[in-house]
C-alpha cells in the first residue's frame, strides 16, 4: 500500500459529520477490450472497442454502514463490486483502503488488502467447493493468510460459525449439498467473517434464496455491520431489500451514477427520471392504489457505444437540447441528496428558489414526477 489520503469531501458524505470512509473510489473506471487478438487487429477499422463497464465512478463506503447500488442489469453494478475489491484490475482511478491508496498494489501488499476486502457472492452453492465441509471451507482463508495453529483456526471457525447463527456441532462436518439455501448462504458469509474485514461487497447474496429466508439475512448481514464494524457495498436490483437495510443508496445507469443520498431520501423523492421509473415499477402492497405508470422506451444502450452527453437521454421522457451535448453535473436536490441531471439548477440556483427546467429549457414549479415530462412535452 503506498500512498496516503486525508478523507476528503466526496459527493457521498456530509463534510461536518460523515465518519472517515473504509473505502473510497475516486474517477474509477474499469473496461473491458474487445477487439484483441491477431485476426481482430487486421479486420478492425478504427481504434480497438471497449466495454465501458465502469465509466467514471467516485463511491465512499464508511464503517457500521451498508450502502446500496441499485439498477438495471447490465449497468455495471456487480463490476464496481469486483473492481473495488480488485478481482479486476481497474484501468484508471484510484481506490483507498482506510486512507491508504490500493490501486496497483500487489504481492503481499495484494494480500493484506484482500485480508481486509472480501465478497459474498450472488450463488453461494457456486461459492463454496463441494469437495470441502463447511469447517474446512471456513477455515480455507486462515490457511492461505498463514494465520494461526490448527487449534487457533479452529476456534476462529467456531466463532465464525456462530455469529451467523450455524451451531458448529451441526454444521462443522457437513458438506455443501447437505444444507438448504439459506444455511449454503450463511456458511459463505462465515467464511467472508473469518479474516475479520474491514469491507464487504455483497453482491446481490438474496436472489438465490427464497422469499421466506432472505429477511434473516439480511438482518444478519445489517447486526454484523454494526457489530463488527463493517463498511458493507450491497448490490442489489431490489429497491424494497435496499430500503430495509442501507443507510446510503446510489442509482447506477450504464456505468455511471444519476442520483445517490440517503436511502429514504432517495427512495421517497426520486429526482432523476430513470430513479423515478425504477421506483414506478416496484409493487405496491395496496392492490387498489393509483399511480402513474412509467414506461421507458427502447432498451439500455450498448456500453461500447456510450451516447454523448446524459447517457440516459436516449430514453428519457425529459429530455432537452442540452441532454445531447452536455454531460450533467451533480446537483444537490435535498439534504444529502444529489443528482446528475439537466433538469435540476446547481446548488446555488436551488437554494435561492430558482427552479429546475423542464422540456424546452421551460422552467419546473418543482421537481418533474415521473411521465410529467412527456405530457408537457
Amino acid at each position: 500500500m503506498n500512498a496516503r489520503r486525508e478523507p476528503g469531501p466526496g459527493p457521498f458524505r456530509d463534510r461536518a459529520a460523515a465518519p472517515a470512509p473504509v473505502i473510497e473510489a475516486a474517477g474509477l473506471k474499469k473496461h473491458f477490450p474487445i477487439d484483441t487478438g491477431v485476426i481482430a487487429a487486421l479486420v478492425r477499422r478504427g481504434p480497438p472497442r471497449t466495454v465501458k463497464a465502469i465509466d467514471g465512478v467516485d463511491v465512499s463506503v464508511s464503517s457500521r454502514s451498508i450502502f446500496g447500488l441499485v439498477g438495471e442489469s447490465g449497468s455495471g453494478k456487480s463490476t464496481l463490486g469486483m473492481t473495488l475489491v480488485r478481482l479486476h484490475e481497474p484501468t484508471a482511478g484510484s481506490i483507498f483502503l482506510s486512507g491508504e491508496e490500493v490501486t496497483h498494489v500487489h504481492g503481499d501488499g495484494l494480500r493484506r488488502f484482500r485480508r481486509r476486502a472480501q465478497i459474498i457472492f450472488q450463488d453461494p452453492y457456486g461459492s463454496l467447493n463441494p469437495r470441502l465441509t463447511v469447517g474446512d471451507a471456513v477455515e480455507e482463508p486462515l490457511k492461505i493468510h498463514g494465520i494461526g495453529d490448527r487449534a487457533e483456526r479452529a476456534v476462529r471457525v467456531v466463532e465464525s460459525l456462530e455469529r451467523v447463527s450455524l451451531q458448529p456441532r451441526h454444521f462443522l462436518h457437513r458438506y455443501p449439498h447437505e444444507l438448504s439455501g439459506g444455511q449454503r448462504q450463511r456458511a459463505v458469509i462465515a467464511r467472508t467473517l473469518v479474516l475479520e474485514p474491514d469491507f464487504v461487497v455483497a453482491d446481490e447474496p438474496i436472489s438465490m434464496l427464497d422469499v421466506s429466508i432472505r429477511a434473516g439475512i439480511l438482518d444478519l448481514l445489517e447486526t454484523l455491520s454494526k457489530d463488527l464494524g463493517l463498511g458493507v457495498l450491497y448490490v442489489s436490483h431490489d429497491i424494497s431489500t435496499v430500503r430495509y437495510i442501507c443507510d446510503r443508496v446510489a442509482i447506477m445507469y450504464l456505468g455511471v451514477f444519476v442520483e445517490q443520498g440517503e436511502t429514504g431520501e432517495v427512495i421517497d423523492h426520486p429526482a432523476h427520471p430513470y430513479t423515478q421509473s425504477l421506483m414506478a415499477a416496484v409493487p405496491l402492497v395496496d392492490p387498489t392504489a393509483g399511480r402513474k405508470r412509467v414506461e421507458l422506451p427502447g432498451e439500455v444502450p450498448t456500453p461500447i457505444d456510450i451516447p454523448s452527453g446524459c447517457r440516459f437521454r436516449t430514453r428519457c421522457p425529459c429530455v432537452m437540447d442540452i441532454c445531447s451535448r452536455v454531460v450533467p453535473a451533480w446537483r444537490d436536490v435535498g439534504p444529502g441528496h444529489r443528482v446528475a441531471c439537466h433538469l435540476y439548477q446547481d446548488a446555488t440556483a436551488s437554494s435561492s428558489g430558482v427552479p429546475a427546467r423542464g422540456p424546452g429549457d421551460r422552467p419546473f414549479a418543482h421537481p418533474p414526477e415521473a411521465g410529467d415530462c412527456r405530457e408537457a412535452g
